[in-house]
């Protein structure tokens, strides 16, 4: 069994990009270069500074005081904002929504840039002399620009970051987030329909699996590198990947049937390693993701405790948007080759299984509420009459399920009035 503690770049990158450290620490760096930068910059006079903003050593240190401490409460308390922020849209709309506002690249960008500003100038204290010393005459002009340039900064970004914050706590601004990461997800991974499309891989009926790769951990799958798969795989091998992204796995669980006998350690530690498996799903290859966070939207809004059913219709007719955009493209193959290598991919979701993800769990939630019922019904009318316009490739079997249940529902709850 590999190491649990390997590198896998898919979750290095995905973690990374949800994270409050990595951008605001590569300000803190940045501060640290320009605090070391600047003052000799000062020190050979070589840096032009209009006469009204020079500076003496005195008003120099007392200037980086004032900021280093008011960034410091800026931060302080923009990270309490963001928190509240946090907690507000788990309790309202849904836990998983936290992903999204700790993935605000302007977010990150406001308590990095408010950090690096108070690396800079704690650090730039300690090269501005005080004033009786030899060395007084020495000027922080440029020291003291930086500052205040950096300052300004800091504080309009955290006024249009307080601002934007507001605005996706709205229930709007918030699905319409959701819905444009799930469409660029589809529209990335999900290839057009073509009239000439290439000779597809089919799997081998005779598949016999000589080497069994498991899981190592517990999880989510998060990620799957088909490329480094194929590229680990022995020459004329034939692998079977069990579980698509998206699907939960147990430790010691058969991950990946391979037709090669003879695997060195090393291939089989690659292997593993091709297929990212975590604590959460994620939305870098998963749509039914997005479908999931919808839902959890819809029936947070249609628990007792919220009681917001018009928050649930917005989340059907967005849930309706995605699986048109869905409709409109082929599904990703379910085996691929390279030269002789051969890989399968099983259990791999049908649009059927995308349908019931977006509406098993909402219309059952919305058995009592007609609004809702009716928004659902229309909103399956509406993918069944534009995949008709259209002439989409999607197979709508799921869809048309759904309505008829939706309809013996309603006409249910008609025959009790």
């Amino acid at each position: 069994m590999s190491s649990p503690w390997r590198i896998q770049p898919a979750a290095l990158i995905e973690n990374l990009r949800k994270s409050l450290v990595f951008i605001p620490g590569l300000c803190i760096i940045l501060g640290a270069a320009l605090a070391h930068i600047t003052p000799q910059l000062d020190r050979r006079n070589s840096w032009w500074i209009p006469a009204g903003y020079e500076t003496n050593p005195e008003s120099a240190r007392a200037v980086l005081s004032v900021i280093a401490t008011g960034t410091i409460t800026v931060v302080t308390l923009l990270l309490t904002l963001t928190l509240v922020a946090i907690q507000l849209a788990a309790a309202q709309l849904s836990p998983r929504t936290i992903s999204s506002f700790l993935g605000d690249r302007f977010q990150q960008a406001t308590v990095g840039v408010a950090l690096g500003t108070a690396t800079f100038s704690l650090l730039s204290l300690r090269s501005v002399p005080s004033s009786g010393l030899a060395q007084a005459q020495q000027t922080a002009d440029l020291t003291i620009m930086v500052g205040v340039l950096a300052t300004i900064t800091s504080l309009v970004m955290v006024v249009l970051s307080v601002d934007r914050t507001a605005n996706r706590l709205t229930v709007g601004t918030l699905i319409n987030d959701l819905v444009n990461d799930s469409v660029a997800l589809i529209e990335r991974d999900h290839p057009l329909p073509s009239d000439d499309p290439d000779e597809k891989v089919t799997a081998d009926e005779d598949f016999r699996a000589r080497t069994v790769i498991y899981s190592d951990r517990s999880g989510w799958v998060q990620y799957v590198d088909h490329e480094a798969l194929l590229d680990a795989m022995p020459d004329a091998a034939h692998a079977r990947l069990h579980h698509c992204v998206g699907s939960f796995v147990y430790a010691s669980m058969p991950l990946i049937d391979l037709s090669d006998a003879n695997v060195e350690g090393d291939v089989e530690r690659r292997l593993r390693s091709a297929v990212v498996i975590g604590d959460q799903r994620t939305d870098q290859q998963d749509v039914g993701y997005g479908l999931t966070r919808l839902t959890d939207v819809g029936l947070r809004a249609l628990s007792p405790g919220v009681n917001d059913p018009n928050t649930a219709r917005e989340s059907v007719l967005r849930q309706g948007e995605i699986l048109l955009h869905l409709f409109e493209r082929d599904l990703p193959a379910t085996a691929r080759s390279v030269q002789s290598k051969v890989l399968e991919l099983t259990n791999q979701p049908s649009y059927t299984d995308f349908v019931c993800e977006a509406f098993d769990q909402l219309r059952i939630a919305a058995s009592n509420d007609r609004a809702t019922l009716e928004t659902l019904r229309w909103t399956l009318r509406m993918l069944l009459d534009e995949a008709e316009r259209r002439d989409l490739p999607g197979t709508l079997d799921g869809v048309e399920q759904q309505l008829d249940l939706v309809e013996q529902r309603l006409a249910d709850s008609q025959l009790r009035e």
